[in-house]
């Protein structure tokens, strides 16, 4: 059995690399399912995919994984859906065609399944790659299609994946919120023999983390690793409990606890290599070579975190600690002596941490790569010192990053104007969220008719006399009036229409601004005096409601709702 060393990065992957036997397993494994018969063959392939995308070795899964795509291309055009999805994913060739030729092909047979998994797929590639407004969209048809089945698996995967997408746009406080409410129905149900329970914690801690709160990020993985090693019991087990004790060892030295952050890498170094994955293993280098610079051991924490570089990992497309990578070279190069490098080292992080900012967290994977190819031509441009070329070279990168963000926001645009159209041409019926399920049967048929004309005389209530302008107004208010009292409502509310009081009412009073809005009432008053026409108690709740219920701001929406017309057939003309 091999275990992690204090040794070099390379030599600590090097026992990663599968040999060609292992090679020659997979191929064996193919040849085994070429014998299969065609259904047989059809539930195998993604069994077989998900394997080979543990497997840390990027040249074999790339061997691997071309002679089953020429297998599935051939044999079976709905087992060929996962080979294009396996691409798109982990070797970035051409993926939003690849995405679209899966969809196309699970369309084609009408296979509910695969078009559930591109879509999956395709919003988790692009938050991956940080291009938020496509992970929501593709995010959003895969909710359609899986359904509110609130207990499910396949429902907590989208939000979760939800939670993810606040979580890396830095709305920590909205992806905080997400986490707690689905860790607590793991809670409720006592189920904890899965990964999910203890990446939520994990998020958890890292956001305190985010958060400089050290303490609540301490207690959050501790409580991770401790029901880890009580309840864990599959075959990630050692690769959960070895990234817990990552965090820690990263808590521990933002507390100056040196000896503790020691003591828990070298338990993680200790674990057989095969069951721990690639990504936890970076991790634990990244961790390892701080923790080396602050004991001063600079020429080691040199060799390991250079391994971590862009241009030293090649092979791996995902490069988790850009730019921090270049930040922590800088430091080591600077207590070294070699300032000149420190120096290069530091204005790269600087580059690209500029760079993640100005594009506003849309598409970052595109600015790193141009800051990563960047730094290629820089370096060889450096050794045959022509200025000029170095200078050109800048502004072209300069340039193209312009254009990239000018077409980024483009598309933003469009998009948020496509919600404004949406808003606009709407059914008067129709409210503007996506309600849950109305849960009648669980109730006898008299009360649900009792209920149905309850909701009917607060429809009523609601747009004869609009008491939802009242800001004062709550749900004992409105009971009184229907002759009932707040729990039935309320449970007629969440029964017949799928939401609650708050919900319900806003949704009237972001009408009623729509409509306002569209008559003029903007032009000459404050959305502070639209908010209180509207009921609202205050700008903020306003601004918040009104992006919840259109998916635009007010301001947006008032500057931009009379130009959609105009503005789409521009871009169409172009």
């Amino acid at each position: 059995m091999k275990y992690f060393r204090l040794i070099p990065l390379l030599s600590i992957f090097s026992f990663l690399q599968p040999s060609f036997a292992q090679d020659s397993m997979f191929i064996a494994e193919i040849a085994a399912l070429e014998a299969l018969s065609t259904t047989a063959f059809r539930e195998k392939v993604p069994q077989f995919y998900y394997t080979l995308s543990t497997n840390p070795d990027f040249r074999t899964q790339k061997n691997v994984s071309d002679r089953l795509f020429t297998l599935t291309m051939q044999r079976d055009e709905r087992a060929h859906v996962y080979s294009l999805l396996f691409r798109a994913a982990h070797f970035n060739q051409e993926p939003e065609q690849l995405f679209d030729l899966a969809y196309a092909l699970a369309s084609k047979y009408h296979a509910q399944d695969l078009i559930n998994a591109v879509e999956h797929s395709r919003a988790k590639y692009f938050l991956a790659h940080k291009q938020y407004d496509k992970a929501m969209q593709y995010l959003l048809r895969y909710h359609n299609m899986v359904g509110k089945e609130k207990n499910g698996e396949g429902y907590r995967e989208i939000i979760n994946l939800m939670g993810d997408i606040y979580y890396q746009a830095g709305i920590y406080d909205k992806a905080g919120q997400i986490y707690s409410d689905l860790l607590d129905e793991y809670k409720t149900e006592n189920h904890f023999n899965f990964f999910r329970p203890y990446v939520l914690m994990n998020n958890m801690g890292q956001i305190a983390l985010k958060s400089d709160d050290t303490k609540t990020a301490n207690e959050w993985f501790i409580r991770s690793l401790t029901m880890a090693d009580t309840h864990l019991k599959t075959n990630y087990r050692n690769n959960s409990i070895a990234y817990i004790k990552v965090k820690l060892a990263e808590t521990a030295m933002e507390c100056d606890s040196l000896a503790i952050a020691e003591k828990l890498l070298g338990e993680v170094a200790t674990y057989p290599s095969a069951e721990v994955y690639n990504d936890v293993k970076q991790e634990w280098a990244f961790q390892k070579a701080r923790l080396l610079v602050k004991h001063q051991k600079l020429n080691e924490a040199f060799v390991l975190a250079k391994e971590l570089l862009p241009a030293n990992n090649p092979d791996d497309g995902g490069h988790r600690f850009i730019p921090a990578i270049y930040q922590l070279m800088a430091d080591i190069c600077h207590q070294m002596g070699n300032d000149e490098t420190a120096y290069w080292y530091q204005q790269t992080y600087t580059r690209m941490a500029d760079s993640l900012n100005i594009q506003n967290h849309l598409a970052a994977s595109m600015i790193i790569l141009a800051n990563h190819n960047e730094q290629l031509s820089a370096q060889k441009l450096q050794q045959s010192k022509q200025q000029i070329r170095v200078l050109l070279a800048g502004l072209l990168v300069v340039l193209s990053v312009l254009i990239s963000l000018l077409i980024l926001y483009r598309k933003l645009y469009q998009s948020k104007l496509e919600l404004i159209r949406k808003t606009l041409t709407k059914d008067d019926n129709k409210t503007g969220i996506a309600r849950e399920t109305p849960e009648s049967g669980a109730i006898s048929p008299e009360e649900a008719k009792q209920q149905t004309e309850l909701i009917g005389q607060l429809k009523t209530l609601m747009e004869k006399e609009k008491i939802f302008l009242n800001p004062g107004l709550c749900i004992n208010d409105v009971s009184k009036t229907l002759s009932t009292n707040r729990t039935y409502l309320s449970r007629a509310i969440n029964n017949q229409l799928g939401t609650n009081f708050s919900n319900y009412i806003n949704e009237y009073r972001v009408k009623e601004a729509v409509g306002l809005i569209q008559s003029g009432f903007s032009d000459n008053h404050t959305q502070e005096a639209l908010a209180k026409t509207c009921g609202f108690t205050g700008r903020n709740v306003f601004i918040i409601a009104f992006k919840k219920y259109t998916g635009v701001v007010p301001s947006f929406f008032i500057a931009n709702y009379k130009k959609w017309d105009t503005v789409k057939e521009r871009f169409e003309d172009e």
